[in-house]
């Protein structure tokens, strides 16, 4: 068998082998381009709120979402691009077990929304994306797919071409 044959055979099995996972990475991550209208449009009620003149100060409401969930502990902060939008807190237990994500008004400390990951349809197409909802895992797998992907487009010309 020649060099381009073998290439050949090793490009379409890698396609096969990783087609539904490349194909679930382009969806997810075509829907993630729409993530923060997609939160606004499901749960209007508890991202849109009616801004006031400056924020509280982040410590406050650091302490309201620790308070609401003492055993969790705060990943990450989103802060929304416009004014009259909530801040998404995400917080997690050691090992991403038990995730959730909370809607504070920045504004008046009140929690407006608190619930799993999984309730969250927009923040779990995010980890989907990110992590085929499979922790550390299934951020190596990812990476896998990045590298199985730069392969397919590496090689592809040369299978391609006549």
């Amino acid at each position: 068998m020649t060099f381009r044959a073998t290439l050949v055979t090793v490009h379409r099995w890698i396609g096969l082998g990783f087609g539904i996972l490349l194909f679930v990475q382009g969806l997810s991550g075509a829907a993630m381009a729409f993530r923060d209208e997609l939160s606004r449009v499901l749960h209007h009620d508890a991202m849109v709120i009616e801004p006031l003149a400056a924020y509280l100060p982040v410590q406050a409401l650091l302490d309201t979402v620790r308070t609401a969930h003492p055993d969790l502990y705060v990943e990450r902060i989103e802060y929304p691009p416009h004014a009259d939008e909530s801040l998404m807190f995400r917080m997690e237990t050691t090992g991403s077990a038990n995730q959730r994500y909370i809607a504070v008004d920045p504004y008046r400390g009140v929690i407006m929304r608190d619930a799993p990951t999984g309730e969250w349809p927009a923040h779990w197409l995010f980890q989907l994306h990110r992590q085929l909802l499979s922790g550390h895992n299934g951020e190596r797998v990812v990476g896998i797919l990045g590298i199985a992907l730069l392969f397919l487009a590496v090689t592809a010309p040369v299978v391609w071409w006549p």
